[in-house]
């Protein structure tokens, strides 16, 4: 008798008469499931220009971790979470995240302005200086964190980010109001 199974999108048939599982459909099993992408492509325009010039910015040769930073698709680099889509090499990925607290990023940070689908950024606990950058028309960002750095300057406007939840710039030299 043989019975249907699935995993994921793929069926398979097993014989419940025998005792062995075939090899060969399990092998094949695992590389369909080993095969599948994990995040979809962004290999080229403003967002990853934007990328770029943060790991430029905070001399990101010198990071405690630069893994993957300024090759191939940026949704793999440490620190950096993109949105998934279904086609990993149509370079229509978003950037989603930026988590680079506490890895010795040492600059300035340069403009997020294309980063229009950024949900979260966070590089506190580093040696960042100089103001913060503008955050006008990054309606989805929900948490920007940036404390314990050395950073300057007024606070930018917030009042439009209608998502923010979660605004911390503690532990640096920041003035003005919220």
């Amino acid at each position: 008798m043989l019975n249907l199974h699935r995993l994921g999108g793929l069926a398979y048939f097993v014989r419940t008469s025998t005792r062995h599982i075939n090899v060969l459909i399990l092998g094949l099993l695992l590389f369909a499931v080993s095969a599948t992408p994990t995040h979809a492509g962004l290999t080229s325009g403003p967002e990853y220009d934007t990328l770029q010039a943060l790991y430029s910015s905070t001399n990101g040769a010198a990071w405690t971790d630069s893994t993957g930073w300024l090759s191939g698709d940026a949704c793999g680099w440490f620190g950096v979470t993109c949105d998934q889509d279904s086609v990993p090499t149509d370079n229509t990925s978003h950037v989603h995240a930026i988590v680079l607290s506490s890895n010795h990023l040492v600059g300035f940070i340069p403009s997020l302005a294309s980063l229009t689908n950024l949900y979260a950024f966070d590089a506190g606990y580093n040696q960042l200086s100089g103001p913060l950058p503008s955050l006008v028309g990054l309606s989805g960002l929900h948490d920007f964190e940036v404390p314990f750095n050395q950073l300057s300057g007024g606070i930018p406007a917030i009042s439009q980010l209608g998502a923010l939840q979660y605004f911390s710039v503690e532990h640096n030299n920041l003035t003005g109001p919220l």
